[in-house]
């Protein structure tokens, strides 16, 4: 599956083809009472390492680009 993240070392949005998807559950409560649920997705980056791809929760993004994720390197 190919998904658009935010680059996680200078946001710039790219394509990724993901080989791993995680389904968190419906709802997860926070004190905020905020859905924290999705899907995540992981892929084997150029450094070698494994990205973790999750929703934009900020929800802070025009209209465009309500489909592109955020992209976690640890």
């Amino acid at each position: 599956k190919e998904i658009r993240i935010f680059s996680a070392a200078d946001n710039s949005i790219r394509t990724v083809k993901v080989n791993t998807e995680l389904i968190l559950g419906t709802n997860i409560s926070s004190n905020d009472e905020q859905n924290r649920s999705g899907t995540l997705y992981l892929f084997n980056n150029k450094n070698g390492s494994i990205s973790l791809i999750t929703p934009n929760y900020a929800g802070n993004v025009t209209d465009d680009q309500k489909d592109v994720m955020l992209e976690v390197i640890q």
